[in-house]
């Protein structure tokens, strides 16, 4: 097979790494044998492999050239010559000591990645594979080799094809408990059926991975919505990739256990519940918290969701943890702004002791580009004027702050506020001579 010159090129190189030296010198007597991987035989450890390379007339017209002594190799290959040239006099070692000096995103010339990715030494595949000037044709040339450095190096790769990423995990990434289904799992361009493989991998870490991934398609995140382990459903929630009946559904499980508590402290207090595990399958619907604050965690990252549906949010809202997390949202509706406006409670004490400060909920409503101007309107009315300074530097940079408003704080004595003021989109040019009529 190594000697057919039916054979295609991928499988010539691998069959160049063969233990057998049978294997090797049928490689190099193949007539369609690439040449880097000839000049590689030609530092074969048996005679009769280098023999057969030399005897090669691909070597005899092009080699030559490279054994000039003036012409050593680069430490970093500019060109396919000086790739060969590395690949001859030290197997590519020089460049891969060079590269431990740069990083992932200095350029290296593609055909020289391409002529010295028939190396035979680990670490000079290594470097190659962690090169993201590199082609995808060069990387699938070393997917074949066992190096767990190597293999997560492509994993990392955002220039590996999604056919060598399905591959790897087709490999037996799936039992892994190591870091190469997790570079996988993150990968953008890992197919959706490798991504559906791997929601279901043992390895808890490779499961929240594919939660994190923007490429991860709506039923593997439904599914993962309820895995038995916290970190990754609070993943799921926070991809703003994963559907609004989905994030209601979680936190409907949440809220209907564990409630919308003040204070993380209540928490302590609810009952456990019960999950399967997550080997059977897909795990139950009711989700047991590794953490007592966890659920906590997951309703965060939930009020935070841009795509988290009104209903969500309103019900996290009659809590008072994440209140100010769920003002940020984008999505928050005007009139859920407008009310938690007016619940917001000054610097004090409730009943229980704690202390309350809703001033960052007060600034959270404020810089919302959904507040209504009504709203807007009463803050400036009401709070702003014994308020701290952040309320009328907030109130400047929100485009649906009405013109009166932005008309008022155009004569502030802060230039912070009339800063702000002036980068208002929706300043007029009457109001912006105004900042600039003011003494700086």
């Amino acid at each position: 097979m190594s000697s057919n010159p039916a054979t295609p090129l991928g499988t010539l190189v691998v069959l160049s790494h063969d233990l057998d030296p049978r294997v090797r010198e049928g490689v190099g007597r193949n007539p369609n044998a690439p040449l880097p991987t000839l000049v590689v035989l030609l530092r074969d450890s048996s005679s009769s492999v280098r023999m057969a390379a030399e005897r090669h007339p691909e070597v005899a017209a092009n080699v030559h050239s490279l054994r000039a002594p003036e012409r050593r190799p680069a430490d970093i290959p500019l060109n396919g010559d000086d790739a060969l040239r590395a690949l001859l006099f030290d197997g590519g070692s020089a460049f891969a000591e060079a590269h431990k000096r740069r990083t992932f995103d200095s350029p290296c010339d593609p055909v020289a990645l391409a002529v010295l990715a028939h190396a035979q030494h680990p670490h000079v595949l290594h470097a190659i594979a962690t090169c993201r000037s590199a082609k995808s044709e060069t990387l699938d040339l070393i997917a074949h080799y066992s190096s767990e450095a190597v293999l997560e190096a492509l994993a990392d790769n955002p220039r590996t094809s999604p056919a060598t990423l399905a591959q790897l995990v087709r490999r037996g990434a799936l039992g892994s408990a190591g870091l190469l289904p997790v570079l996988l799992a993150e990968n953008r361009n890992t197919p959706v059926e490798s991504l559906i493989a791997l929601s279901n991998a043992r390895n808890p870490s490779a499961r929240r991975a594919v939660a994190m991934n923007p490429s991860t398609p709506d039923e593997i995140l439904a599914h993962l919505a309820s895995d038995s382990v916290v970190d990754v459903v609070k993943e799921v929630v926070a991809n703003e990739q994963t559907r609004p009946g989905v994030l209601a559904t979680v936190a409907q499980r949440l809220i209907s256990v564990w409630g919308t508590s003040t204070y993380p402290e209540s928490m302590l207090a609810m009952p456990e519940v019960a999950t399967q595990n997550h080997g059977s399958g897909i795990a139950s619907t009711t989700l047991l918290p590794r953490y007592p604050s966890s659920p906590g965690e997951i309703l965060e990252r939930l009020a935070r969701n841009p795509r988290a549906p009104d209903t969500t949010l309103r019900a996290i809202a009659d809590g008072r943890l994440y209140r100010q997390t769920v003002a940020g949202n984008a999505a928050a509706p005007p009139d859920l702004l407008a009310r938690m406006l007016e619940e917001a409670r000054p610097w004090g004490y409730d009943d229980d002791g704690y202390v309350v400060d809703d001033t960052g909920l007060v600034l959270a409503i404020i810089q919302n580009p959904r507040t209504s101007p009504s709203t807007l309107s009463r803050v400036m009315n009401t709070r702003a004027g014994r308020g701290p300074n952040e309320y009328h530097i907030a109130l400047a940079e929100n485009p649906a702050t009405p013109i009166a408003i932005l008309r008022e704080l155009a004569g502030s004595t802060n230039p912070y506020v009339r800063e702000a003021v002036a980068r208002n989109v929706s300043s007029t040019d009457e109001i912006l001579h105004k900042v600039r009529s003011q003494h700086w």
